[in-house]
């Protein structure tokens, strides 16, 4: 699914360049959310927060998670955010306990926001 052109008076001087217009599609911005949700995991295994079995098991599947962007945005339609569907799409993928340590302790909010800063 193509991302709509960013249509804005205000910064679309900004998005004139394909590469920037491609940093800011929608795949890379889920793209991000998944990093952030991997280093939340890698973090936390390392500091002992979540088991470190778990962690790698994100981390593995963050990195090759097929998103459904039907679902997704479903999801957000029915939230206001991507994150709750992307993050119950990674869980299902994770499987077993595993799934039980996928975002734990983060809101939606701060998966957000932080990749918004990595775009």
């Amino acid at each position: 699914m193509a991302s709509p052109p960013i249509v804005s008076f205000l910064f679309s001087p900004l998005f004139s360049d394909a590469e920037v217009v491609k940093g800011f599609s929608d795949a890379q911005f889920v793209k991000a959310m998944l990093e952030v949700e991997s280093a939340l995991a890698t973090v936390q295994g390392r500091l002992g927060i979540i088991p470190a079995e778990a962690a790698t098991k994100i981390v593995d599947v963050t990195a090759n998670l097929e998103v459904d962007f039907e679902r997704l945005r479903n999801g957000v339609e029915k939230t206001g955010v991507p994150v709750i569907e992307l993050v119950r799409q990674l869980r299902e993928q994770v499987g077993d306990e595993a799934a039980d340590y996928v975002h734990w302790g983060a809101t939606s909010q701060d998966i957000f926001d932080t990749a918004r800063v990595l775009q």
